[in-house]
């Protein structure tokens, strides 16, 4: 995917709300505009930031398992610049699930 494409994708989310993206993509009515908006729901969810409570309710974990995950390097902390806040991407979040479940299944 060319930088310009890209762009043009980051132009359309940051302008318009879900609703506005998703009922004009409908318009089109073609398998394209299904494409384009599985490709920004993709995004807007890779680049989801949660909170420490979010990420404990969102996928039913403890604080002291998310500190653990985050001492040991197995899920990064991302902190805003300037700010004592720390946040963790939602994918980066599900990938380390993922990966704790497969460990699980396979001993």
């Amino acid at each position: 995917m060319s930088s310009t494409q890209n762009s043009f994708e980051s132009i359309i989310i940051s302008l318009l709300e879900n609703a506005e993206v998703k009922n004009l993509l409908q318009d089109i009515g073609n398998a394209a505009a299904e494409k384009i908006w599985e490709r920004i729901q993709t995004r807007q969810s890779e680049s989801l930031l949660l909170s420490l409570n979010e990420v404990c309710v969102k996928f039913s974990i403890s604080k002291a398992t998310v500190h653990n995950w985050c001492n040991k390097g197995v899920l990064q902390r991302h902190k805003i610049p300037k700010s004592n806040r720390t946040f963790f991407k939602a994918s980066e979040v599900e990938s380390t699930l993922n990966a704790i479940r497969t460990c699980s299944k396979n001993q």
